[in-house]
């Protein structure tokens, strides 16, 4: 690489416009050789940016039908500043790197994410169906996440046993439906029915459970939970309970399918990492459930819910 005296935000566009266009074309030749098929079909936009946390490389969204990718600007500016040829060049093999890496989320939104709609977050970095298609691609993670995926069936899979593009789409669909099988009879568990069987008078039960795939995790986390606990009057005594619980899990790169049910029972008590608890006292008035005292509450995020 060339040493710039004076680079600027064009010149640092140029080469984010170049590598974006070399690495796209290398990309969609890995995955549909002998075919004139665009590997995107959406507008992609790169740009540089300023990251608040400073072991940021790059960051994808899709936005608006357009994916949106971000490459550090000072990653970036070492290809075309630092005095030694040889360090230009590892800094360009970099940025070329994170591009790519970047494109993958993006093919991955483009391929996956409207398959299995109630669990989202297909594109994330630590979800095994990201990280599948990353390694068969031969991109790179530095993400620890990484590390434990290696020692996945996922990973052997994606680096010796599948050739073409069209064997890996039909390998995620068919993990996809694996992991939605395995929610299904998680999504919503309530007691509805001994509620109406006893005609009210047993309290009501109901959890709702909502499944994505994890940022950072390798492991199943409960992330979120929501609970509300409203309690009822009855002859001037305290006798129903009616509890409401909202949770989000996570899903990482080393969970099998077959496994979520067994760590849903182990972990359905444990504390979430972001919690909102509230514990009251309720009537209904007019068909319309009217909180009358709060008698607890415990929350690290959140307004009352």
């Amino acid at each position: 690489m060339e040493f710039i005296k004076r680079t600027c935000k064009k010149t640092r566009q140029q080469l984010l416009n170049k590598i974006l266009e070399e690495e796209t074309e290398k990309l969609r030749k890995k995955c549909f050789p002998y075919k004139k098929k665009k590997l995107l079909r959406d507008e992609v936009i790169i740009r540089e940016s300023n990251f608040e946390n400073d072991t940021q490389a790059g960051q994808y969204n899709y936005t608006d039908k357009k994916h949106i990718i971000l490459v550090d600007k000072l990653t970036l500016y070492s290809v075309h500043k630092m005095p030694a040829s040889w360090i230009r060049k590892d800094y360009y093999k970099k940025v070329k790197n994170i591009v790519k890496h970047e494109l993958i989320h993006a093919l991955v939104e483009q391929e996956f994410e409207h398959i299995c709609k109630n669990i989202i977050g297909k594109n994330r970095d630590a979800s095994p169906v990201f990280l599948t298609v990353l390694n068969w691609c031969q991109g790179v993670s530095h993400h620890k996440c990484f590390e434990k995926f290696e020692h996945t069936d996922n990973y052997i899979e994606s680096n010796c046993c599948i050739n073409t593009y069209e064997d890996l789409f039909y390998y995620i669909i068919e993990m996809l439906y694996n992991y939605n099988k395995s929610i299904k009879n998680l999504e919503y568990i309530s007691n509805e029915k001994d509620y109406l069987e006893q005609k009210g008078k047993i309290g009501l039960n109901i959890i709702s459970n909502k499944f994505e795939f994890a940022n950072r995790e390798c492991g199943f986390t409960k992330s979120v939970e929501v609970k509300r606990i409203n309690m009822f009057k009855e002859n001037n005594k305290f006798r129903k309970k009616h509890t409401n619980i909202l949770r989000t899990w996570e899903i990482g790169c080393n969970i099998l399918p077959e496994q979520i049910a067994e760590l849903y029972n182990k972990k359905e008590s444990c504390d979430a990492s972001n919690y909102n608890y509230a514990k009251s006292i309720a009537e209904f008035e007019n068909g319309e459930l009217k909180t009358l005292k709060v008698l607890k509450e415990k929350k690290n995020f959140g307004d009352n819910l």
